[in-house]
């Protein structure tokens, strides 16, 4: 093959070569972006959900304005971030769902909580309520909940986008330098051997003409080769063969003058092809982007690449054209394994003394300046076609951010561990057979293990094979499996048995672990409900207790209100016929005598029917499906003549469908209508508004007047029976009216409160909830 095609061929290889780096290189840092940009919204996602925890915190032991607001912002941050296109492409479909739906939950669980709270706000916030304080207990709980398991599939995202990165960033730091070292290898290679080839043959010319010249016509040059050399060869070979046989002429020696000139310029287009290759070979060179430094077989470095320049420090090229050991007194290198290193263990040392290095780390520093970094080194020496070596070949690498995120990722990683073992539940991972993967502290110590103890057991065999009453469990009626053979979230009670033969009851939720889209085992997080399962054993007792005890109390209401009507309908009847018989007959004071009695009689008749009333709450009729607006109607049908003669307006919003008692809900608008009327302001036309919005689970009625007004400090008292805040004289009345609505309310589940400015009007407001279920009404 002749020198230009063999130019040609090596300039099309490397080229070819350069371009498979190129696209190596551009798909490499591709993949890593994305992989960065995942770790960075995943990272976001995360630090929002920690927030979001800390703010319902927060909000649960201090509520208020400014902690809302923040707790709606940070919600709005997140919900943004789990409904971007980028995290539908790249996150878990199941743990992205799980999260919406956890977020979703929490933030209708928070505006039940603030509506609570406000409402609650709204009366006397020093008198005790346990209803209020059940039902916010219970929505915290609900919110702290949904708040863990939004954190761990945050955690769990973050940790699979690490994953990614550090697998992304290992494999580019793998493949980019051996690319780097194949071509630099190869271009060296490649130029040594044309290099020798051409020289060696430049020589054995240069040989022979001079043996030639000085008369020895017996020498042949004798090169084999097809190219412009091998043919220059054996054209000088038969020269000096037809010289030695014949006398050469003029004419022969101008023709052989003429035939050397041709070899000399066929020699000059060699070494122009040589030149042009070289060029090619330094481009390549100076624009791959790890650095490569070129030293002679004495540990003289000559070649820098620009990479390798600008890694080290240096302005240009000639800075690092030096001795290694004079390098000394520049840099520093070091290694976690072994400290300061020697110069004898420096990488270009290792390298002359044979070995061959792939990705060695080394922290190198200037100790004048305090400038350090970390190079990842790859080496070996470049040998000629017989083995001998030429040159040594260093390929540099700077992975301190690598490092960095690397060291980044090992805290992250240990924070981890740490919200494990400060986690208030057990917690411990299971594999796909069953065994625990990783345990903290509280699960183990519940457990009554240590955690090394647990690690690699079967779970189900070793505390959860039998059940409370010493029955076999077996493992496929598990529900804690069920989690990753179903691939679904189980929640529930369940009994476990502790290392010294005891059991206790625990509350626990077992979730599908993923790897990659694919289910890799289960995590379980669990608590001690012992405490919890006595105490529903004590309430359970108390229940039944106060229950008889409500049908007891109701009994003897309605016998003795109903014994009662008997001699007071016989004292009534006497008084009034002495009124009737005798009125104008006796003086003044006995027919002010006798209408007292008549009134009394009177009044305590209403009291009766209150009573009576009130006692029949509990035996109301069953819940059905009913429009609240019929119920108004006749409310406003029995206060009729009230409403003509009081010339009152009254107007309402639509009203919506309920699950109630109507009879019960009819009376409830006609008390809160009825007082409406009553203490309306002297003088001025009574308007009264009644309207229903819907709130997260319940509908809020309400009913508002232009009436005298309650001051506050008597918001909580209005609702106790028999409770009255003006004189029969001035307002009529047995004082049950509005304990009897809040007795109606809270059959159907619901509140009720008032909010009154005193002088301008009184609203008094009450919830029904969406699907209300009966609950015994208390006895007073």
């Amino acid at each position: 093959m002749k020198i230009a095609t063999r130019l040609k061929f090596n300039s099309l290889l490397l080229a070819v070569m350069m371009l498979i780096i190129v696209v190596l290189f551009a798909l490499a840092f591709r993949v890593q972006r994305a992989a960065h940009e995942r770790s960075v919204i995943f990272d976001e996602i995360m630090k929002a959900s920690y927030e979001l925890n800390s703010l319902s915190n927060r909000y649960l032991r201090y509520p208020g304005e400014r902690p809302k607001e923040q707790w709606l912002l940070t919600y709005d941050s997140l919900a943004r971030n789990l409904n971007s296109n980028f995290l539908e492409r790249h996150a878990p479909r199941v743990v992205l769902a799980r999260m919406k739906q956890n977020l979703a939950d929490m933030r209708g669980l928070f505006r039940a909580l603030v509506t609570a709270d406000e409402s609650r706000g709204k009366t006397n916030r020093k008198q005790s309520d346990p209803a209020f304080e059940q039902y916010r207990a219970q929505v915290s709980d609900l919110i702290i909940k949904r708040s863990r398991d939004l954190t761990l599939d945050a955690a769990r995202l973050t940790a699979m986008a690490d994953r990614v990165v550090v697998d992304t960033n290992r494999k580019i730091a793998w493949l980019l330098p051996l690319a780097g070292l194949l071509l630099t290898i190869t271009t060296v290679w490649l130029s040594l051997r044309i290099g020798t080839s051409i020289a060696a043959g430049i020589e054995r010319l240069r040989t022979g003409a001079a043996a030639v010249g000085a008369g020895n016509l017996d020498y042949r040059i004798g090169l084999a080769s097809s190219d412009e050399l091998g043919q220059f060869s054996r054209t000088f070979d038969a020269m000096t063969a037809g010289l030695q046989e014949i006398t050469v002429s003029r004419d022969e020696l101008t023709q052989e003058i003429a035939e050397r000139r041709r070899s000399e310029d066929e020699l000059k287009h060699s070494k122009h092809e040589l030149e042009r290759y070289s060029a090619q070979l330094e481009t390549i060179l100076n624009y791959i982007t790890d650095g490569l430094v070129v030293a002679d077989l004495e540990g003289r470095l000559f070649r820098w690449n620009p990479a390798a320049v600008a890694m080290h420090g240096f302005t240009s090229e000639a800075e690092g054209r030096r001795l290694l050991p004079e390098f000394t007194a520049l840099f520093e290198l070091s290694t976690e394994q072994e400290g300061v290193l020697p110069l004898e263990r420096w990488p270009l040392a290792r390298v002359l003394a044979g070995e061959t290095l792939h990705d060695w780390e080394v922290r190198i520093r200037r100790p004048a300046t305090g400038w350090q970094r970390v190079f990842s080194y790859g080496g070996t020496l470049a040998r000629d076609g017989e083995g001998r070596p030429l040159l040594a070949v260093i390929i540099v690498s700077d992975v301190t951010e690598r490092k960095r995120r690397d060291e980044e990722f090992r805290k992250l990683s240990r924070q981890n561990e740490l919200i494990l073992e400060n986690a208030g539940e057990g917690i411990f991972g299971l594999d796909l057979e069953g065994k625990v993967t990783f345990v903290n502290a509280v699960a183990a110590h519940l457990l009554g293990y240590a955690p090394e103890e647990l690690q690699g057991s079967h779970s189900h065999t070793t505390w959860h094979s039998r059940r409370p009453d010493g029955s076999d469990y077996p493992s496929k009626d598990c529900p804690i499996y069920a989690a990753y053979n179903e691939g679904t979230i189980h929640s529930g009670e369940e009994f476990f048995w502790r290392k010294d033969g005891t059991g206790f009851f625990v509350d626990f939720t077992s979730r599908p672990l993923y790897e990659q889209d694919r289910i890799s085992g289960a995590v379980v997080v669990y608590r001690d409900i012992t405490a919890r399962k006595q105490a529903e054993e004590e309430l359970r007792l108390v229940l039944a207790d106060l229950e008889r005890s409500n049908r007891e109390l109701e009994q003897f209401a309605y016998v003795a209100s109903h014994d009662l009507q008997e001699p007071l309908r016989m004292v009534a009847s006497y008084v009034q016929l002495l009124e009737r018989k005798y009125r104008g007959q006796l003086d003044e004071k006995a027919d002010r005598y006798i209408f007292f009695a008549v009134d009394g009689v009177q009044r305590m008749q209403k009291l009766i029917d209150g009573l009576l009333a009130y006692s029949r709450v509990a035996r109301g009729a069953k819940f059905t499906m009913i429009n609240a607006g019929e119920a108004l109607g006749e409310a406003i049908l029995n206060l009729s003549v009230a409403i003509r003669e009081s010339r009152a307006v009254i107007t309402r919003d639509q009203l919506p469908e309920v699950t109630a008692d109507e009879t019960q809900l009819s009376q409830v608008f006609q008390n809160l209508i009825a007082n409406a009327i009553k203490f309306g302001k002297p003088g001025i036309q009574p308007v009264i508004h009644v309207s229903a919005q819907r709130a997260a689970a319940e509908w809020v009625f309400s009913v508002r007047d232009n009436g005298i007004g309650i001051e506050p400090q008597y918001h909580g008292k209005i609702f106790q029976i028999f409770q009255r805040l003006h004189t029969r004289e001035q307002y009529p009345g047995t004082g049950i009216g509005l304990s009897l609505c809040k007795r109606i309310v809270e059959r159907h589940g619901g509140r009720i409160w008032v909010d009154s400015t005193p002088g301008i009007g009184t609203a008094f407001f009450f919830t029904i909830p969406f699907k209300a279920k009966q609950r015994p009404a208390l006895a007073a």
